[in-house]
């Protein structure tokens, strides 16, 4: 065999080495595009063997990883996986939040002229997994019937009547007294901490409905409960529905259970109401009196149910309820009153109370019994008491 020329010889060797580089070169490519991160290493060309090559070989590699070579596909995975596990926990969160515990749907209040604050009308949502109903009178009932088809029984109050997000619209004493008595419909006007000067507001701005009786629940504090048209906290007085359920969680309940200044950090800062307080505001006994005036003049029956604390705390129970028991007698409207209702059943007391004044379900349905008896002993109270 006759020797191959050099020139033959070089180039021969410079085929080789271009198909092995092409050859290489596809095998990174497939591996960057598998993103096998395994393969991309095993196929990126060595130089050399030496350990200062090695060295530089890595060093390089660091760099491309860096510069968005192929490995960096590998990079682009592992930050979408990690991506794909916050979004995931995120909206796992938030559908717990809101559909598991019941928060981001809560009632929603307004400021009013008159009232001080009120719920805003026409809402139905589900709250802790209770319905929270109020018609376009922003009363916690159904829409109203027709007075001349069916009776109307107005029963004003505060915290205690309204029931609150703890309570479901059927577990309402109005709910109860209203399916048990088919000739009444027992519509329930209140809002948390209401007073008399709030109820008679309401009564100014939207009239009796026609009713045939009012029954009013008081506890001892209402004696000096007089409106005071401060900013509203956003806390008990959201009026704006949240984005998040989660976020409302932070806001409104998690600075309960943190330390300060963290619960501050967190906490949200009330709304001025846009409504000055009226000037000269009576105290709570004045202003019940002017609402039995207005019922003696439209010939509406009255009775008061008087709700005593679980505690029997002296100075708001032993007297507060003392001056309103005394003013119903001056007018002759009859009252009656929670505790020995709830004495009477036999059970522990702390089965009607869930706190030192708001009541249970079990407390609602004793208080419902109150509201049918107290509709029965209703009367006309005498003007000019």
């Amino acid at each position: 065999m006759m020797p191959l020329s050099a020139t033959t010889e070089r180039t021969r060797l410079n085929r080789f080495v271009r198909t092995g580089a092409k050859q290489t070169q596809n095998h990174i490519t497939h591996a960057a595009e598998t993103r096998n991160c395994a393969q991309t290493l095993r196929w990126m060309p060595r130089q050399g063997t030496s350990r200062q090559k090695r060295v530089d070989r890595d060093a390089k590699q660091r760099q491309s990883e860096r510069e968005g070579t192929p490995l960096g596909k590998c990079q682009m995975k592992l930050i979408f996986m990690v991506a794909g596990i916050v979004v995931t926990f995120v909206a796992g969160a938030e559908a717990i939040a809101r559909y598991g515990i019941g928060l981001g749907t809560p009632p929603l209040s307004m400021p009013h002229p008159a009232v001080e604050y009120i719920f805003q009308p026409d809402q139905d949502v589900s709250r802790f997994g209770n319905r929270q109903l109020y018609n376009a009178h922003s009363m916690r009932s159904p829409d109203l019937p027709d007075p001349s088809q069916e009776g109307i029984v107005l029963v004003m109050g505060d915290s205690v009547l309204n029931g609150g997000n703890l309570t479901s619209h059927a577990d309402l004493a109005t709910s109860i007294a209203s399916e048990r008595d088919s000739e009444r419909f027992y519509a329930n006007v209140s809002a948390g901490s209401w007073g008399p000067g709030n109820l008679r507001g309401y009564l100014d701005t939207y009239g009796t409905f026609g009713a045939e009786a009012v029954i009013i629940v008081f506890n001892g504090g209402d004696v000096q409960d007089i409106p005071e048209y401060g900013p509203l906290d956003p806390a008990p007085h959201p009026q704006e529905r949240p984005i998040w359920a989660v976020g409302e969680g932070l806001v409104r309940y998690a600075p309960r259970y943190l330390p300060e200044p963290f619960a501050g950090w967190l906490r949200p800062q009330p709304v001025p109401n846009t409504y000055p307080k009226p000037a000269n505001m009576p105290d709570g006994i004045m202003e019940t009196q002017r609402m039995l005036d207005r019922f003696a003049n439209e010939g509406i029956a009255a009775c008061f149910v008087l709700h005593r604390s679980r505690d029997k705390m002296p100075d708001s129970d032993d007297v507060g309820l003392a001056r309103f028991r005394d003013l119903a007698q001056a007018v002759s409207v009859p009252t009656l009153e929670t505790r020995p209702a709830f004495d009477a059943t036999g059970q522990n007391i702390s089965m009607f109370y869930r706190d030192p004044i708001h009541i249970t379900v079990q407390g609602q349905a004793v208080l419902a019994d109150l509201l049918l008896t107290c509709r029965d002993l209703a009367s006309v109270p005498k003007p000019g008491g």
